[in-house]
């Protein structure tokens, strides 16, 4: 566990992300699309519990997202890590991979995880959960049909 003092509830929602975090080690945030972007997933409390990064996942339907969240982490209480560049192909039906996400999107992106993780003096870490097109490819990759990315900001860094 990240020692950190946690922050004091302000509200209702507030409470539920505590709790969740104290029972369960996590919390799932889901923003509704709007004319910004698409609906998207993100974890709060994975650092501070198991000191793995957060994870975001964005553009699938809401059932799926939030499936594929609860399989990432029962996988990640048996001790797997995720990483910058991890290709996976046991998860899904199709592979996927993860990217460090840009620490100048977290307040744009994650804003309750940025509200819970105050009190460090360093940024938390978060990996996006990034899903390929039609064809296999991600959105690096030559011949990526870029329609998708409507339906998948990239927050990674490009450099990584």
């Amino acid at each position: 566990m990240i020692p950190m003092t946690l922050r004091i509830a302000e509200d209702a929602s507030d409470e539920k992300l505590l709790s969740d975090i104290d029972k369960f080690g996590w919390h799932m945030v889901a923003i509704e699309e709007d004319a910004t972007g698409p609906e998207y997933i993100f974890t709060v409390g994975l650092f501070y519990t198991f000191e793995h990064p957060e994870i975001v996942i964005m553009g699938l339907p809401r059932d799926i997202m939030c499936q594929f969240l609860e399989d990432i982490v029962s996988l990640i209480r048996t001790g797997k890590k995720y990483s910058n560049l991890f290709r996976d192909t046991d998860l899904a039906s199709f592979p996927i991979t993860f990217r460090n996400v840009n620490p100048e999107k977290y307040k744009e992106y994650l804003g309750y995880a940025t509200w819970f993780y105050k009190p460090l003096s360093a940024p938390f870490p978060v990996l996006q959960f990034v899903w390929p097109d039609k064809s296999g490819l991600f959105p690096w990759e030559t011949d990526y049909d870029s329609r998708f990315l409507t339906r998948q900001h990239l927050l990674y860094k490009t450099d990584s």
